[in-house]
């Protein structure tokens, strides 16, 4: 990787960790990189491309990204970077500790629109007025770090929440003209993904949804589909993998272990259910993707 500048502001709290609580970094790249190396994402992060070009697999799925994009990732998902040319950029990184814990509205949380959301792609592409109005937070972020005063942590926070308001409303922005959604439906899409990232592990069945949403499953089929999604079946299945292969690839379970972990009493149909999907056994998707340890 070759750096033109990097400016790095980092907030560490009271008590010494050995992550900060939250960062902001100013960068600026010339050349193209090439990595091919996946690691897990240990913090919500946003990655804001103002100038440039790159190429993400976000969770075993490719993403092409170009100017004005913002990409929004949750701890666990798997990131890698295939390559990157950015002339100019900010990568912002913060530890539930430090924005989670507050109580805030549901759709700027850290389970609300933009984050624990696998269902939905991680990718914003935002206007020209739009990066305007957030670089107006990001300059005063950046005067905080560089100026702290009293009651710093409260400043950088809420600083950090007027940014997540002002990108989720442009998310929803956004999606309501390309689908023409209504808050209704939109918050049974939430509810769902919400629900699976919860209970995946034990429940595998459309309708154990369909009764906690207090719908019939006939119901929440038609609500995702006008969404745009998949079936609720296949985004039931699709997390099931997903955290399979996550499992393969960064630890050293069985596969045994990981088919009794997400709730599959019978390791062979876990097998069977792992190649369709995968389109290699766990055994051998493991040998081509581990990482070692």
């Amino acid at each position: 990787m070759t750096l033109q500048k990097v400016s790095s502001y980092q907030f560490n709290g009271p008590v010494l960790t050995d992550r900060p609580l939250f960062t902001i970094e100013d960068i600026k790249w010339h050349k193209a990189c090439v990595f091919n190396q996946s690691d897990l994402v240990d913090a919500y992060r946003i990655f804001w491309i103002k100038k440039g070009k790159a190429e993400y697999m976000i969770d075993f799925e490719t993403y092409l990204v170009e100017d004005e994009s913002l990409i929004f990732l949750t701890p666990g998902q798997v990131f890698t970077i295939m390559s990157e040319k950015i002339k100019e950029g900010y990568n912002i990184s913060f530890q539930q500790d430090f924005y989670c814990i507050d109580k805030h509205d549901k759709e700027i949380s850290c389970n609300g629109v933009l984050f624990n959301n696998i269902f939905e792609n991680p990718i914003l592409e935002i206007t020209a007025t739009d990066s305007q109005g957030i670089q107006e937070i990001v300059d005063k972020l950046m005067f905080e770090f560089q100026n702290p005063g009293s009651a710093h942590s409260d400043l950088l926070k809420t600083y950090l929440a007027l940014f997540i308001i002002q990108t989720v409303r442009f998310r929803k922005t956004r999606y309501s003209k390309i689908f023409n959604l209504n808050e209704q439906d939109d918050q049974v899409l939430r509810k769902f993904s919400q629900l699976v990232e919860i209970h995946f592990k034990e429940k595998h069945a459309v309708t154990d949804y369909a009764k906690l949403l207090h719908l019939s499953p006939k119901s929440l089929t038609k609500r995702l589909q006008k969404l745009g999604a998949r079936s609720p079946s296949s985004l039931i299945k699709k997390r099931l993998i997903l955290e399979a292969k996550r499992s393969m690839i960064y630890s050293a379970r069985s596969v045994k272990e990981v088919a009794y972990e997400l709730g599959f009493s019978d390791p062979a149909y876990f097998t069977r259910f792992f190649t369709k999907h995968a389109g290699e056994a766990p055994k051998k998707y493991r040998q081509l993707h581990k990482v070692h340890l």
